[in-house]
Formats: structure tokens, sequence, C-alpha cells
């Protein structure tokens, strides 16, 4: 708590106030003396000044309290957007290359993956034919081996 000042003191830390030399404590008295009930009239214009200076600091704390708060607002806003935006963005790209180039239309894929398959089977069907065909020609793969045989 701030000492109680007499009026020569606060004339005194008046004019050091204005000159801007005073500390936290004498402002703190000088506020003390400005807001007492009995205050002498010849003070009352020093009251309104300080207590002008008074408010406007409390409005920039306050002004700067509500700008952090709506900057963090603002910052949270972005990064949801920013995340939303990536994870619809990204998992929707899906694509293939076939034969060298990107498709991502997926009719065409599905239509060359169909091929595709289709021809794995028919491989298959003339892989067994092939074999089948070996199976039945055993004396013929004995009689052509035989003679690459003499040749040597």
């Amino acid at each position: 708590m701030a000492k109680k000042i007499k009026i020569q003191e606060a004339e005194a830390l008046l004019e050091k106030y204005y000159e801007g030399l005073t500390n936290v404590i004498e402002e703190r008295q000088l506020k003390d003396f400005l807001t007492q009930k009995k205050l002498p009239a010849r003070f009352e214009p020093d009251k309104a000044m300080i207590g002008y200076f008074a408010a406007q600091k409390i409005q920039k704390k306050a002004n700067v309290i509500y700008l952090r708060i709506w900057a963090n607002v603002a910052a949270v806003f972005i990064a949801v957007l920013l995340t939303t935006g990536y994870l619809f963005n990204h998992s929707n790209a899906n694509y293939v290359y076939i034969n060298g180039e990107k498709y991502t239309d997926a009719t065409i894929v599905k239509g060359v993956a169909d091929a595709s398959i289709k021809d794995l089977k028919e491989s298959a069907d003339e892989v067994t034919e092939s074999t089948k065909l070996l199976e039945n020609n055993e004396d013929m793969i004995e009689q052509q081996l035989s003679l690459l045989s003499d040749f040597n």
C-alpha cells in the first residue's frame, strides 16, 4: 500500500510525472492522492489527465489481449483448413501408370485390369496345352536329343 502524501509532495510528484521521471511507486502514490474524496479543486485537471492515461493503458492492454486471442483463433482455423484440405485431397489422388501413361479414371483402370487378367488366363491355358503336347510326344523329344548328341 502506498503511503499518503501531502499537497506539497503531490505537487512535486506531479511535476516529476509530467517530466516523465516518476517510478511506479510514485505514480501509485499520485493516483491514490488524486482519487481521494476531498481533493482540492486545483488538482481536478491533473486527476482528469492521469485518469485519461490510466484508462489508455488499460485499453491498450485489453486490445493486446483481444489481438492475441484472435490471432490464436485464426491460427487454429488455418491449421484445421490445411489439415482437412490435405486429408481430403490427398486421399482422393488415386492413379495408375499403364504403359508409361498416368490414368485416374477408374473405368479405364478396371478395363485394363480385366484385360490383363484375361490375358493371364489365356497364357495359362497355352502353357497347359504345351505341357500336354510335350507329355504326348516324349518319344519325339528323345529322338531329337539323340540326334543332337550325335553331332557333338
